[in-house]
C-alpha cells in the first residue's frame, strides 16, 4: 500500500486543476445554487401549506437549513419521539443553543421535492398529534 505522506493526490489534483481551468466549477456551482434555492423555496411552501397555526419559520439568507419555531413554547426535543413514530426526523433546537428549545432545524440540501413534501406533511401531522397531547387546539 502506498503512502502519500499527507501530500495531495496527483490524480485528483490534476482533475480539479483541469476543471478550474475549463470553468466547469462555475457551471457546477450555478447548478448547485439553483437546486438549493429551489429546494429551500419548496420546503417553505410546504411549511406554509401544511403546518398548524402558530408554527413559524425564518427564511434563510443562505446555508442548508430552515429554522422552525413551535407555538406555545412546545419542546422540540419532546416532539421528536412523536416524529420518529411518524418516520420523520429533524435536529432539535437545544442541540445548537439552550434558548432554542422550541425550535427545530430542517435540512433541504439533500432531499428531493417529493421527499420534502412527504417529510413536511409527516412533521405537520406529528406537531398536531403532539399539540393534542398537550391539550392545545390547532388551526389548520
Amino acid at each position: 500500500m502506498g503512502d502519500s505522506s499527507g501530500g495531495i493526490n496527483p490524480v485528483i489534483y490534476g482533475i480539479v486543476h483541469r476543471a478550474l481551468e475549463n470553468g466547469v466549477q462555475d457551471t457546477h456551482l450555478s447548478f448547485v445554487k439553483e437546486q438549493l434555492f429551489n429546494r429551500a423555496t419548496h420546503l417553505m411552501e410546504c411549511l406554509d401549506k401544511y403546518m398548524p397555526a402558530g408554527v413559524t419559520y425564518e427564511k434563510p439568507q443562505g446555508g442548508y437549513f430552515v429554522l422552525v419555531k413551535l407555538p406555545h413554547n412546545l419542546s422540540s426535543s419532546d416532539l421528536l419521539d412523536v416524529c420518529v413514530k411518524n418516520k420523520v426526523r429533524y435536529l432539535p433546537g437545544t442541540t445548537f443553543g439552550k434558548t432554542f428549545g422550541s425550535h427545530l432545524r430542517l435540512s433541504f440540501s439533500y432531499y428531493s421535492a417529493e421527499d420534502i413534501d412527504v417529510g413536511i406533511q409527516r412533521l405537520a401531522q406529528s406537531i398536531r398529534e403532539f399539540m393534542q397531547t398537550k391539550g392545545i387546539e390547532n388551526g389548520k
